[in-house]
């Protein structure tokens, strides 16, 4: 009876499912990633190329129920506009730091895969550097943006995941009506661990 009791014990505590629901209630994890979330001008820059360069991301959360995350997050994306027929550029830097609520679904069908929403707050530094064009000088302005995403996640095994994500600005302010000039998207790509 002791062998039987302990057999059913072990299969139901290590299948997949039922790691997963242990895990997923009150788990702590960490993430970095990578990807193309940064500015881009809503009207074509005359005598300039845009250049989106990448975007990184660092982050701590934790799943406070099977379908909601919350997050704490820094991201940093850049843009380097090079003005044509000299060595002149401007980049444009923005770094958030914020925090986020993460809703997901249950998993899609017989998968390690379910689909993620976010809604991001956070405080954001925007600077704008001005190279090899001598007379101007370098500005920098600090406001608010809430962001939402949408994205696909995966659980890799019990402690490992991946997220591939789309975010986007919904609103800003302290900015200089940054949302008039430019967009602020794209995707990333994240890996974590729970512990």
């Amino acid at each position: 009876m002791k062998k039987t009791i302990l057999f059913a014990f072990a299969t139901t505590a290590f299948s997949t499912s039922a790691l997963a629901a242990i895990l997923a209630d009150g788990n702590n994890y960490i993430y970095a990633g990578a990807g193309a979330v940064s500015l881009e001008s809503k009207q074509s820059v005359s005598g300039a190329t845009e250049e989106i360069n990448p975007s990184y991301t660092l982050g701590l959360g934790r799943e406070i129920h099977p379908h909601i995350a919350v997050e704490a997050f820094y991201n940093y994306g850049s843009t380097t506009y090079d003005v044509l027929f000299s060595n002149a550029e401007t980049d444009v830097s923005v770094s958030q730091l914020g925090v986020g609520l993460v809703p997901s679904t249950d998993y899609l069908g017989n998968t390690n895969l379910k689909l993620v929403g976010r809604i991001n707050a956070s405080f954001v530094k925007v600077k704008t550097e001005y190279k090899n064009l001598g007379y101007m000088p370098s500005d920098s302005e600090s406001g608010v943006m809430i962001d939402a995403g949408i994205g696909l996640h995966w659980d890799i095994n019990p402690r490992l995941m991946m997220r591939a994500e789309y975010i986007t600005n919904i609103a800003d302010s302290s900015l200089n009506n940054l949302g008039d000039h430019y967009d602020y998207s794209g995707a990333q790509l994240t890996l974590g661990y729970r512990f």
